[in-house]
């Protein structure tokens, strides 16, 4: 079944605190009545083809739909598509797809102003958080009712929550923890469930998948971690501004799948396989993402049992400058993200452009390519439908009426320069070397300012004094 989410509505109501006022109602968004191109030749080049991320899946499905073969491009110049995890500034590098009668109609469909340049189309969107098999959960906290407590979790408690389980899973014991309140005890020994169990986060790498080279951001953006900040209307301080990755994360990551990471392959998929093998209690990353089959694919009982849990900031009532916003919506709700978008470079010729408007057009306007979306890839359309066809859409479907907060608006320069701030929590000065361990306070504060920078904070406090 296709379900109509009112997400854009419910955004700005669930994070004053407002949960559960919102609905779903079922119903249909009319697609542009045209007939989509047939791609000449049957090949289609794209650049981002080696992402692992549900973009390729669409795209793959698109190619097997059509009879239509796919060719990587390692640079943006030689490719009919791009994908891109932000929209590209009006710079003249990338057609204005507003000026196809075709591509214009499915702007007008994802919600885009036409009557401006638009230089990209979304794929869709997908929840951002930790995510968790709850029967591992359940059998680590002993209780079916522990999941609500862990979400509601104040960040002290989840510090040492995770820090608990760390120790436990070096050497089990029943140790107890707190969670919103409530007390829960560890298992005195380890069980069938927790047996592969060794640690809390799965790997991320500072060199994970996506177009890192042309301006493109990595999987673990920073801009998915100042969403609430955006959200609140203004940033937070530089001195309040959290990381990427916490600092509890960084230290306690797994990062070793199958010597994967030596072998560089610090990517989604290294990521998956830990957390598909047990080895990790909590994936973080996009939902679509973890259930493609893509890399390490979850059995269908790992994909019914998933869960999400917040991406916990260790912020304060005070931090929260705009009143319309609360600390709970900030802590405790999911982020509702956009995972990719598709562009096309200016210099394609006629037949690169037609190649690919096909592609973004069988997912925009067709019935089969918004089943790829929905069905398989479990998105949430650009147009607001989705699927509950199994237990992780209809999760999400859910989630997005209950409460979420909503994905960042990061044009491709300012995500470019939140990736290079990235880099430098991970890389010494010459940008080559990597780090030692756990980035020091010199970095974390050059990281600091290098995002206050890019969201423009600075000019907005100046203006402020």
């Amino acid at each position: 079944m296709k379900k109509r989410i009112s997400a854009l509505v419910l955004s700005s109501c669930l994070l004053a605190g407002c949960a559960g006022q919102g609905a779903a109602a079922t119903g249909e968004t009319a697609a542009p009545s045209q007939a989509v191109p047939t791609a000449a030749p049957q090949s289609l080049t794209v650049n981002g083809l080696l992402d692992t991320s549900a973009a390729v899946g669409a795209l793959e499905l698109y190619a097997q739909a059509q009879n239509v073969t796919l060719q990587n491009s390692f640079e943006t110049e030689t490719a009919d598509l791009v994908i891109l995890d932000a929209p590209p500034q009006d710079d003249g590098t990338w057609k204005n797809l507003a000026e196809n009668e075709l591509l214009a109609a499915a702007a007008q469909r994802a919600g885009l102003d036409t009557e401006s340049t638009v230089t990209a189309l979304p794929v869709g969107q997908s929840l951002y958080a930790y995510w968790a098999d709850n029967r591992v959960l359940t059998e680590l906290l002993q209780s079916d009712a522990a999941l609500d407590d862990l979400r509601a979790a104040t960040w002290e408690e989840w510090f040492d929550f995770v820090t608990a389980v760390t120790h436990w899973c070096a050497e089990p014991g029943a140790v107890q923890v707190t969670l919103n309140g409530n007390v829960y005890t560890l298992p005195a020994e380890r069980r069938e469930t927790l047996a592969n169990l060794n640690g809390v986060f799965a790997a991320q790498g500072p060199e994970v998948s996506g177009n890192s080279g042309d301006g493109g951001v990595a999987e673990n953006t920073p801009a998915l971690y100042t969403t609430a900040l955006l959200a609140a209307g203004e940033p937070l301080t530089e001195e309040n501004l959290t990381g990427p990755l916490n600092a509890l994360e960084q230290e306690l990551r797994l990062e070793d799948a199958n010597s994967a990471w030596q072998a560089g392959i610090a990517d989604l998929w290294t990521s998956k396989y830990l957390f598909q093998q047990g080895n990790a209690l909590f994936y973080r990353g996009y939902l679509a993402d973890l259930i493609s089959d893509s890399g390490a694919a979850l059995s269908s009982a790992q994909k019914d049992a998933l869960v999400w849990l917040p991406i916990k900031n260790n912020l304060t009532e005070a931090d929260i400058a705009n009143q319309r916003f609360n600390l709970a919506g900030l802590m405790n709700y999911p982020i509702l993200a956009n995972r990719a978008w598709l562009a096309i470079p200016a210099d394609a010729d006629e037949e690169s452009a037609r190649a690919a408007a096909a592609a973004i057009l069988w997912l925009y306007t067709s019935k089969a390519g918004e089943s790829a979306l929905i069905d398989t890839l479990d998105l949430i359309t650009p147009w607001g439908t989705g699927s509950n066809q199994n237990a992780a859409a209809a999760m999400q479907a859910a989630q997005v009426t209950a409460g979420i907060l909503p994905g960042a608006a990061l044009d491709k320069t300012q995500a470019a320069a939140l990736q290079q701030a990235q880099r430098g929590l991970y890389y010494e000065a010459d940008g080559i070397t990597l780090r030692d361990g756990l980035w020091d306070e010199d970095a974390a504060a050059a990281w600091r300012s290098a995002v206050m920078a890019a969201l423009g904070a600075e000019s907005a406090e100046a203006d402020d004094n």
